[in-house]
């Protein structure tokens, strides 16, 4: 298991957040095992999701895919995001 935080500004939440739902189908399709959404405190349209996914192969090939590419672009005003692949380290 992969977790990736996604972290990504947003012209508009409801446009964005409209597309986010349209996506999880392809997402689970993929590799997505589960996710969480967070909006920033201070500034509402930075969004951060934390995704589960089965491999870093399949997070890697959703994130650089034209599919999420077009999906930025139907969300109207969203940037690609900044994302970050981690793997959970079990401490000494």
């Amino acid at each position: 298991m992969v977790t990736v935080i996604a972290r990504l500004p947003v012209a508009d939440f409801d446009t964005w957040h409209a597309e986010y739902e349209r996506m999880h189908p392809v997402r689970e399709q993929q590799g997505e095992r589960g996710r969480r959404l967070y909006r920033d405190l201070d500034d509402p349209n930075t969004i951060v999701v934390v995704f589960d996914w089965d491999t870093v192969e399949s997070a890697r090939g959703y994130f650089g895919s034209d599919e999420l590419r077009a999906s930025v672009e139907r969300a109207h005003g969203c940037a690609p995001p900044t994302v970050h692949y981690l793997t959970e380290h079990g401490g000494d």
